[in-house]
């Protein structure tokens, strides 16, 4: 009888502590044993709307534009994506203060001059890239999971810039006032290899999509121009 009772005792016991870990689960965020991301190969469709600010030696001579990132990966393993990315900043306004690359010799003197300056110019980018993309579901609550990843992406980004017209303010190296001096400036366009790479972090909602945000850096190796972009994102993943 002690025995058939203790017995008895201990699969109360477990049977509370089973009920006090799921209700744990559904009313607090779990950390410590989070579930795999998926139990089999998924496709994943990533929509990011972002910003695109201009960094580097050349980026005071430009301003932020918006941009989009859209691609299609699929789940190789629980912590392991590959993908194809698509991405395209609309246009940065080219205007500010020459630098890096953008400082030329107005005045003859042989140094460069380092001018404040408007245009109607507007420089776009367009890319495409294969990545990887590394990460894992960490934490849970219910039916929502939250996962963070980290990828890098290398490819090709393609730049155009429209003929426009500079007006320069300032005074050269020389002495020479510029009040409003006007200069043409010639349509650009290049082809250059690029690299990105970032960090994302998803609210997974187990319907089929996710929510989150991500922060990614690109690259380009342009030898006409020292230029980079950054560009803060909020996404949206759709699986299927």
């Amino acid at each position: 009888m002690t025995r058939k009772k203790t017995l008895s005792a201990a699969a109360l016991l477990a049977a509370a502590l089973g009920a006090s870990t799921a209700r744990a689960q559904i009313g607090t965020w779990n950390f410590e044993r989070p579930p795999e991301d998926t139990d089999g190969p998924v496709w994943a469709l990533n929509y990011d709307a972002a910003y695109a600010s201009p960094e580097g030696p050349d980026g005071p001579s430009k301003k932020g534009s918006p941009a989009f990132q859209l691609s299609l990966e699929r789940q190789e393993n629980s912590v392991l994506w590959d993908g194809l990315e698509i991405g395209h900043q609309f246009g940065h306004p080219l205007q500010g203060r020459t630098s890096g690359r953008h400082a030329g010799d107005v005045d003859g003197d042989g140094q460069k001059d380092y001018l404040d300056f408007t245009s109607d110019v507007k420089v776009k980018v367009f890319h495409i890239t294969p990545y990887l993309r590394l990460g894992k579901v960490f934490g849970r609550r219910g039916s929502f999971r939250l996962r963070h990843t980290a990828s890098f992406g290398a490819g090709l980004y393609y730049t155009t810039w429209n003929q426009g017209t500079f007006t320069l303010t300032g005074t050269t190296s020389k002495g020479m006032k510029l009040n409003g001096a006007q200069m043409l400036y010639g349509a650009y366009s290049s082809a250059n290899f690029g690299v990105n790479f970032g960090s994302a972090l998803d609210f997974w909602f187990r319907e089929g999509f996710s929510a989150g945000i991500e922060l990614r850096y690109h690259n380009l190796f342009d030898p006409s121009f020292r230029i980079g972009y950054l560009l803060p994102a909020g996404r949206l993943t759709f699986f299927f």
